[in-house]
């Protein structure tokens, strides 16, 4: 994050259906220079070490290696949590675009915690974050559930990560699915994303 003086992180509580905007310095950068190594020390920092993986308790970490050298908008989305395969904490990294338009939001983190009452998914886009009822794309594969999804916003300009039926059912290795076929497939990261009823996160490509 070479040339940022402050980073921010989106904090989203999925039991209260609270979204929190935090200002973290350039000294916590420095010591934790990429979305690796910065995602390891929220989950460290914020988490519970006895919390069981699929409980509420755990942490899901969406940040991102910078590999921008050639200017292009594929960067390594690296998502953090506590692994329900082994209960270690560990990371999945895999080429998207997803990282890139977190930063057109300016943001460098997101976290998810809790567990959602009922199926939702996240919905952010360049006036207000919105925590939406899932229970039409539950059960869904990601190609329908993102089909369902454009329809019900009427906005085709989105990047999405989401899980399919395997995630919703905690199937210990399942992935976490972006630009339609890209899996971070490491640390069960799906099955932590169904335990906290969450569908998919959805990103306004429009600002």
């Amino acid at each position: 994050m070479e040339g940022y003086q402050e980073i921010k992180i989106l904090d989203i509580n999925l039991s209260d259906e609270t979204v929190e905007e935090r200002i973290l310095s350039k000294e916590i950068i420095n010591l934790y220079p990429d979305g690796s190594a910065f995602g390891m020390y929220l989950l460290l920092q914020e988490m519970d070490s006895g919390a069981d993986p699929l409980s509420s308790s755990n942490l899901l970490i969406f940040t991102y290696n910078n590999r921008n050298a050639a200017k292009k908008p594929e960067e390594q989305l690296v998502i953090t949590t506590k692994s329900p395969l082994n209960a270690s904490v560990g990371d999945s990294k895999v080429e998207s675009f997803f990282p890139y338009v977190l930063k057109k939001y300016g943001l460098y983190a997101m976290i998810f915690r809790g567990k959602a009452k009922k199926p939702v998914y996240f919905y952010m886009n360049s006036s207000h974050y919105e925590i939406r009822d899932a229970h039409a794309i539950w059960g869904k594969v990601t190609g329908e559930s993102e089909r369902i999804i454009k329809e019900q916003l009427q906005e085709n300009e989105l990047e999405m990560a989401q899980i399919g039926p395997a995630g919703e059912n905690m199937i210990k290795y399942s992935c976490i699915i972006t630009m339609t076929n890209r899996a971070n497939g490491r640390s069960g990261t799906g099955a932590v994303m169904g335990s906290k009823n969450l569908k998919a996160i959805v990103l306004s490509k429009t600002k």
